[in-house]
């Protein structure tokens, strides 16, 4: 497994052995560094909330994906939460 970490100026994911960063703008589809919450679902995938929506971590391709359209805020934490519930 990974581990990752949020900081405000990215998110990092450490393998064990090394640290692999991403930043916003960068070629991993990161939209925004300004998070809410982080939850990881049954899948292991790592999804986000933060100002630009919600997205998950797409461990194939290795890059960040979008739902589109744009949630309500409040919909998308909840969706978040039940997510990280459904995880443990």
């Amino acid at each position: 497994g990974y581990v990752w970490c949020a900081s405000g100026s990215g998110l990092a994911r450490f393998d064990g052995q090394a640290f692999r960063f991403f930043r916003a703008g960068d070629a991993s589809g990161l939209r925004s560094e300004n998070y809410t919450e982080l939850a990881l679902d049954h899948r292991q995938r790592l999804w986000l909330l933060h100002d630009a929506g919600l997205g998950y971590f797409d461990v194939v391709a290795q890059r960040f994906r979008y739902v589109t359209p744009p949630l309500p805020a409040r919909m998308v934490a909840d969706r978040l939460a039940l997510l990280a519930d459904t995880a443990r």
